[in-house]
């Protein structure tokens, strides 16, 4: 799916649950993860509609939601095999990764436009374990190429130069225990 067909997907999917960075900004998050829900290798999670690398907890795996299993690398390079959860549609696919990361801290980051503190907030949260560096500059790379693709225009900044709040919001969530 190209990135004008997941935003004419998720715009009326999502319409009153997110605002339209949000929205740009998970859908940045779902291009990069899995090409939304597209990249995902036959045997390997093709057609699970996981449009952003959501995992299963052991509650999950013990309840019976589907899954599939492929190999994730930790913060440290070492290879894991991960539980990745399976979607009856994109749409579900979707309104999970919506739940999962559009949490408060994450939104605040996004009101203000600061896509490079989403990220640090994101990552706080457990999202991913990459270097945040790396992540956001892969998060500002795809976002432009989304905008590209879409023709909207930017609701985001994913520059590292600034104020430093994303670092600075790293900083306070792994001070309060939230790495």
């Amino acid at each position: 799916m190209n990135d004008a067909a997941a935003y004419g997907l998720a715009k009326p999917l999502l319409l009153g649950s997110c605002s339209e960075a949000e929205l740009h900004y998970l859908l940045t998050v779902s291009r990069l993860e899995s090409g939304h829900g597209d990249a995902w290798k036959e045997g390997r999670g093709k057609g699970s509609n996981n449009m952003g690398a959501i995992q299963v907890t052991p509650a999950m795996v013990a309840a019976g939601v589907p899954f599939f299993e492929t190999v994730d690398t930790h913060e440290d390079g070492k290879p894991y095999v991960g539980r990745f959860r399976v979607y009856p549609s994109k749409q579900h696919g979707l309104l999970d990764l919506e739940r999962v990361l559009l949490r408060p801290n994450v939104r605040a980051a996004i009101a203000r436009g600061d896509g490079a503190a989403a990220v640090a907030a994101q990552r706080s949260n457990g999202y991913f374990e990459a270097p945040l560096a790396r992540y956001q500059s892969a998060m500002a790379d795809h976002y432009a190429k989304f905008l590209a693709g879409t023709g909207l225009k930017p609701e985001l900044r994913f520059s590292s130069t600034g104020n430093g709040a994303g670092l600075l919001l790293l900083a306070a969530a792994i001070a309060l225990g939230f790495s």
